[in-house]
């Protein structure tokens, strides 16, 4: 019979590797979309959260670290670049007098 201790460490392992798998396949649509960080950082978070053992701080803060990254090159959106305003007419005459005086 499986205790309750190894039924949780299995439920626990399982749910890293689906999210995991997870981070994966969002990642490579994104690699789809032209914006392959995501997929850039996959080996890192695959190593750490798979098959990191979590008994050492270390390791733990790389885990966090590396699904954080993961995560927020998956949310990121291209940003789109706008051009200023050119200035208008009355606005290069007014600072001409405001510097006249």
């Amino acid at each position: 019979m499986i205790g309750v201790l190894a039924r949780r460490c299995m439920a626990f392992t399982l749910f890293r590797w689906l999210l995991e798998l997870s981070i994966e396949s969002k990642a490579l649509s994104r690699v789809r979309g032209h914006e392959p960080l995501a997929w850039l950082l996959v080996p890192l978070t695959f190593s750490t959260l798979a098959l990191g053992v979590l008994e050492q701080p270390t390791e733990q803060g790389f885990m966090v670290i590396s699904v954080a990254f993961s995560l927020a090159a998956l949310r990121t959106a291209p940003i789109p670049i706008e051009s200023p305003p050119a200035p208008s007419r009355l606005w290069k005459q007014r600072t001409y007098r405001l510097g006249a005086r």
